[in-house]
């Protein structure tokens, strides 16, 4: 995925946000209002689908320092994606089913991260994973496993999504049977510095 790709106006929206509030962590007197200003103009006036497309480039293809990129990804998730739509989700769906295997994992993962934090959102997040797991790469069984005993909580949906990844897993990757969720999936959904804990 090539920066060139992403919507310019939305992406130095975010850009400049996301350095106002990388600011504001160390200088105290830096104003964000201008940030909430154009984040609140992208949820009422842009299409999300090309916000989901700028967290994929940031999580997977961009250069920017790991602070700026952590502030991004996290910005996106928590504020923005809370307005997502079901049309906004079957964007990430059909990617997620449908593209080349890295662009898929990353957009899995970032799917399973925002039913983290939306939970409005988590039954469908669950129920596309249900319907969808046979199919699933090693990176997609490992983060399904990930999330489920991480970060979902071990209700018995999730127990039921778990024990079925692992089994997937040991059979479509016997020689990785006994390997652990993978290093990667873990690093990807560690929360970044919480920016917020200025407001």
């Amino acid at each position: 995925m090539e920066k060139h790709e992403l919507d310019d106006s939305i992406y130095k929206k975010i850009l400049m946000s996301a350095e106002l509030f990388l600011k504001k962590e160390t200088d105290r007197s830096v104003f964000i209002a201008d940030a909430l200003d154009w984040l609140n103009d992208i949820m009422e006036n842009e299409d999300l689908n090309r916000v989901t497309d700028i967290h994929i480039y940031e999580e997977g293809f961009s250069q920017n320092d790991k602070d700026l990129k952590n502030t991004i990804l996290h910005m996106i998730t928590s504020i923005i994606a809370d307005k997502y739509s079901d049309d906004n989700l079957l964007y990430l769906e059909e990617i997620i089913l449908f593209e080349d295997n890295f662009k898929s994992d990353l957009s899995f993962d970032y799917y399973l991260k925002i039913g983290r934090y939306h939970t409005k959102f988590l039954n469908r997040i669950l129920t596309f994973t249900e319907n969808n797991i046979n199919s699933f790469t090693k990176n997609k069984l490992n983060a399904t496993a990930f999330y489920m005993m991480k970060v979902y909580g071990m209700s018995s949906r999730n127990k039921k999504l778990f024990n079925t990844s692992n089994t997937l897993h040991q059979e479509k990757y016997p020689s990785a049977k006994n390997q652990n969720t993978s290093e990667t999936t873990q690093e990807i959904i560690q929360k970044p510095k919480q920016w917020w804990k200025f407001w």
